[in-house]
Order: structure tokens, then sequence, then C-alpha cells
């Protein structure tokens, strides 16, 4: 009899940064920001304010089934895989589960063409971290795979795994921003068991890192995911106004941002009660959102977390 063929499971989570986003401010005084899923990049617009508060666990992951041949990890797969070993290990005493070699993390630089682990890197540095998995063919059923920094939740998705059989395949990425600095731990729930391994991550440290400023027309977009790729003290002439910021410890917390500007201040709430646990936001302010295009001065862009100030960008526009 044949080797049964061995499947991958993929949770794709490129657009897990779950930003925040705010399309015009020209209405925002009076508009309610609407709420999409993360799977809808038309969630962000020009023309009308809008928030996207996702909730990965509520829609379904991107889940594949690749031929056995295009993931390495699997491909000499016949039989079930052993069960992780287990030993203490400094996670357990932030997120509860049995460290297991079998879970593994890295960065981009380090996993494979598939998108494996091929060991748990040491240190984890840039714009993307992957944990993937050979699970024992008992963890079968509903898979929920969680990440943690610093023993807070970052992500967390659901897989249904009938068959006990393939990798497990986990990346979270904030676009071409950096990772923020801390111990990531990549927990994979399912009958019963609990299966975990952490790394660090060297980033930029603190609640909110990477605040910059810049002409909106300018910003990367890919994945929902939308930030400025470098922070002008002075904008020459926009075509729009822009900010964003990388945001940790959101998850149960309102989310807003204001831009004071020449004309006065202008807010818009982005989330009463933010579902993940971080984010990048930003915002988008185009000439239209002015009576008479965008005025030259003094701007701020500030983003606040419970009501809170956590990042402050100043910049002027000439």
């Amino acid at each position: 009899m044949s080797p049964r063929p061995s499947r991958t499971c993929r949770l794709s989570l490129t657009l897990s940064a779950a930003t925040l986003v705010l399309g015009s401010l020209a209405a925002c005084s009076e508009d309610a920001p609407s709420v999409s899923q993360p799977s809808s990049p038309a969630g962000a617009t020009s023309s009308a304010p809008t928030a996207s508060s996702p909730t990965p666990s509520a829609a379904a992951p991107t889940t594949t089934e690749a031929p056995t041949s295009s993931t390495s990890s699997t491909s000499s797969m016949s039989t079930p895989p052993a069960a992780p070993s287990t030993a203490p290990s400094p996670a357990s005493s932030t997120v509860a589960g049995e460290r297991s070699d079998a879970v593994k993390l890295c960065g981009a630089d380090s996993s494979k063409d598939d998108k494996t682990c091929g060991s748990t890197a040491s240190t984890v540095k840039g714009s993307a971290i992957y944990c993937s998995a050979d699970l024992p063919s008992d963890m079968r059923g509903d898979v929920d795979a969680v990440l943690y920094r610093n023993g807070s939740e970052v992500y967390s998705a659901s897989i249904n795994r009938p068959g006990g059989m393939g990798s497990v395949i986990v990346n979270y990425s904030v676009g071409k921003l950096q990772l923020p600095a801390g111990d990531y731990t990549c927990a994979l729930k399912g009958g019963g068991k609990t299966y975990v391994n952490s790394t660090k991550v060297d980033g930029p440290d603190g609640r909110a890192t990477q605040g910059m400023a810049c002409d909106g027309s300018t910003m990367y977009s890919q994945s929902n995911v939308t930030h400025c790729e470098s922070n002008s003290s002075t904008l020459s002439s926009p075509s729009s106004v822009g900010c964003s910021a990388m945001v940790t410890d959101l998850k149960g917390r309102s989310v807003s941002a204001t831009l004071e500007t020449p004309e006065g201040p202008k807010s818009l709430n982005l989330s009463n009660s933010f579902q993940l646990g971080s984010a990048v936001v930003y915002l988008r302010a185009p000439a239209t959102a002015f009576p008479g295009g965008i005025p030259s001065g003094a701007y701020t862009c500030t983003f606040k977390v419970d009501n809170q100030d956590v990042i402050r960008i100043p910049f002027t526009v000439s």
C-alpha cells in the first residue's frame, strides 16, 4: 500500500497586522467609521472614513492543500509524526502549554521556500515572523494558533485539521516595518493539548514605535497593511497628509486618532474594543478634507489607546 500523501495546512497572516485605517477626514465629525473584515482590502477608501478592526478567529483563515513535492518538511512523511518532545521552558511561565521542538519559529530570512522553519531561530529580526509545526496525528479537528508577545496575545486564528496530517504554517507580517522587540511565543492548541515554543525578536522597543509622517499618496499598502515608508518632517505641497505607527498591547482597548492642523483638530474613533493585540495604524487626509486645500503650517498626528496618547508625530506642510 502506498503511503498516504501528506497535507500542508497554511494559516496566512500577512494581513494580520490589522491596520486600522482612516480614509478621508472630510466627514469625520459626522460619519461613524465602518468596520470590515481583514479579507476586504476595499475597506480603505479615499472618499469616506473607514476603520478595519478585524476578527481573524471569526473569519475563515486561508487554508490550502499543497502537493507533497512542494512541502519539503512533509515530503517524506509516510506515517503520522511522533508526539512532540516536551521540556520545562520559560515560555510556560507566561503562556500555558508544553514546550515542543516540533513548534518552530524563524524570520523570513531563514524560512524555507514553503515558509516552514527548519529550526527555531535564537533571534528574529525583520518585518515577519513564521511559526510552523508538524503536529501529532491525534491533534486533529479544530486547532487554534495563537501568537503572543511578552505574554500578551498578538493574533489568533483557527483551522480545521480533520486528517491530523501535515504541517501547520503561520506567518505574521507588519508590511515593511520592523516587528516590535519582545519575547514571541507560538502556541498551537487542539485535542486538549497545547504545544508552545518561543524566540526573541530584535526590533524597536516600546508601546508605539516607527511613527512617521508622509504624503498619503506615497504610502505602502499591501494585504491590508498600510504605512508610511519613511518619515518626513516637512511635506512640500502634498496631495494628502498621512501618518502611521506600529502599536502593541491593543486587545480589548479603544483606539483613536487625532490630526491637529492649522485649521483645528480632526479626530476619529477607530475602534471601541480592538480585537487583536497589535496593529499598524494609519491616518490619511486628502486635500478634499480641507476647505480650500491642505493649509501650510504645523501638524501633529496623535494615536491614542484608551484615550491616552501613545505616540505623537509632528510635521509641517509647506
